[in-house]
């Protein structure tokens, strides 16, 4: 009768053990859906973060080639500079811009100023 009653404790108690082992279990793939709902989430945010970049640099570079261009001589034989003696400034967005003469260069971001050749 004793054996019994001890196999009867032990069912109990491995038929609790049970149920709690798989609550555990599904609140751990609950866990592991919503980490994965959150890391899917990050992963289209850097995307869409890093195609604007993209976009912004591929505007800028082809803003800075722009300004650096030599202009037209428009048939004019003794105009053999391509300084733009007068300078010009070129507004780049995000407090950004792009600065140039003949004397100088400046990349200017956020109050500060990238500068090359001549003084700044």
């Amino acid at each position: 009768h004793q054996v019994e009653s001890t196999l009867q404790r032990l069912r109990s108690t491995l038929d609790a053990s049970g149920r709690e082992g798989q609550s555990h279990s599904t609140l751990l793939q609950e866990d592991i859906s919503k980490l994965h709902s959150a890391i899917t989430g990050l992963s289209s945010d850097f995307q869409e973060h890093k195609r604007l970049t993209q976009q912004m640099q591929t505007k800028m570079a082809s803003q800075v080639a722009a300004l650096e261009a030599p202009e037209p001589t428009n048939g004019n034989a003794n105009n053999n500079s391509n300084n733009n003696t007068n300078g010009s400034t070129l507004a780049l967005g995000n407090g950004m811009g792009y600065e140039n003469s003949s004397s100088n260069s400046k990349l200017l971001a956020g109050g500060y100023a990238l500068t090359s050749g001549g003084e700044s």
